[in-house]
């Protein structure tokens, strides 16, 4: 009876955190996560189990790789779900190194030729 118990929690547990990741604001779904997998013709990804369709334009001006942190906005699509935007997802420590390598090449913009 208490493995019943615990499998029927372990399986709510993990239905309520699926459905945390992907939210509905206004017609769109936001998903936000690591990206996965890129399809090898570039025309979807996938962020926890979610496949994203894009177009092969879309990655080349993105550059987004698999294993970056994303929050995807995304629009039903007769095909499934369609991507409408983007942006990273940084860590302190990645942001603060993002601001470092900035301010290092900055420096270089004072130097006359």
């Amino acid at each position: 009876m208490k493995t019943r118990i615990f499998i029927i929690l372990g399986l709510f547990f993990c239905l309520v955190c699926k459905v945390g990741l992907a939210e509905e604001v206004n017609d769109n779904i936001v998903i936000q996560g690591v990206i996965e997998e890129i399809s090898k013709t570039q025309d979807s990804l996938t962020i926890d189990g979610n496949k994203i369709i894009a177009s092969p334009e879309f990655f080349e001006e993105s550059f987004l790789e698999v294993g970056d942190k994303v929050k995807i906005i995304t629009k039903k699509d007769k095909n499934g779900l369609e991507i409408v935007s983007y942006e990273y997802i940084w860590d302190d420590s990645e942001e603060e190194n993002m601001d470092k390598a900035i301010d290092a090449d900055d420096q270089y913009d004072d130097i006359e030729e």
